[in-house]
């Protein structure tokens, strides 16, 4: 298998498209976890706008990951990637990801558009499939907020037509450039995790390993309203990718009480320490809902550079000075 550096440098500086690109719009999920789909039949100048697109999009990437300003990273739910990182995976190791790529059918395929279809209400990203020099198919996959349905705004829609304006009756979507994840072989590069998070529901791995890293966390650190703690843990996805940085860290098993105490004095943490049975415990506090996840992922640090002190999001152990490409 081709290491996804290779295979990301080879797409982005594809000299041309063979072909006219296809576009299908993506629905809401239904009950089997597979959004709907429907055929966007586009004229001979659409898809040639479609084609362009796609080469503007390539050609810039490909612009700047040679100029170093793009960066690719493996993928880590925890890990809130920089602007200029762009994060990659292999989708065969995630069946979820392989069932969602697979669903998405050929334009051939698709169903089309009826009049007053109500998948326009449902609409919620669109794929261009495109096939690079080599043969290579590219799927290129962007959100479509309800903001670019224009005549399902509540408001009145009018394009100037001459010197007045007239309103628009007729179904009108806004095809933003700025692709968000690009599908290539076996793997997927990932511009906006946002995006991606939304696109493949990602959430229900992610939760899987919350509850196991709030397991391993319960073991190691007594806390004491814990079932508190879990709860509210599990229920926002943020504080679930810090879970998972936590267990991913190298350090979680050398936490211990002395030294969170030593932290939480050092920097003024609003995390309280109680006794309960002899035992101290640190003390999940709802109005501080980050205060603790933030003590166990360790963020708070002392600057040698400029000897102050910070909290650092996000944070990921760098073993070894970076590799260029």
């Amino acid at each position: 298998m081709a290491p996804p550096e290779r295979v990301f440098g080879q797409t982005l500086a594809a000299a041309g498209l063979r072909g006219r690109p296809t576009v299908v719009l993506g629905g809401r999920r239904d009950d089997d976890g597979i959004p709907g789909y429907r055929a966007a039949q586009l004229s001979r100048d659409l898809a040639e706008e479609f084609g362009e697109m796609v080469r503007r999009s390539l050609g810039n990437w490909n612009s700047d990951y040679e100029e170093g300003d793009l960066v690719l990273q493996p993928y880590d739910p925890g890990y809130r990637p920089e602007s200029h990182e762009v994060v990659w995976l292999r989708h065969a190791e995630h069946p979820e990801l392989t069932r969602f790529l697979g669903s998405i059918p050929e334009v051939a395929d698709a169903e089309v558009f009826e009049e007053d279809d109500p998948f326009l209400d449902e609409i919620r990203f669109f794929v261009v499939t495109a096939v690079i020099d080599g043969g290579v198919r590219v799927r290129l996959f962007r959100t479509l907020a309800p903001s670019k349905k224009l005549t399902r705004s509540k408001g009145i829609v009018a394009h100037l037509v001459g010197r007045r304006f007239e309103k628009i009756e007729d179904v009108s979507l806004v095809f933003e450039p700025g692709f968000q994840v690009v599908a290539v072989g076996d793997y997927m590069f990932v511009f906006s995790l946002h995006a991606y998070e939304t696109l493949f529901q990602f959430y229900g791995e992610l939760r899987a390993t919350a509850e196991a890293a709030l397991e391993e966390i319960g073991e190691l650190v007594p806390i004491a309203n814990f079932d508190e703690f879990r709860e509210d843990a599990v229920a926002h996805v943020n504080k679930i990718r810090k879970l998972r940085n936590i267990m991913r860290s190298s350090y979680v098993r050398e936490l211990d009480m002395e030294r969170l105490k030593a932290t939480i004095r050092e920097f003024g943490l609003p995390v309280r320490v109680v006794t309960e049975d002899g035992q101290e415990k640190l003390a999940y506090d709802p109005s501080e809902p980050w205060a603790l996840l933030q003590l166990l992922e360790d963020q708070f640090v002392n600057s040698p550079t400029t000897g102050r002190k910070y909290a650092a999001n996000s944070k990921r152990e760098v073993r070894g000075p970076a590799r260029g490409r």
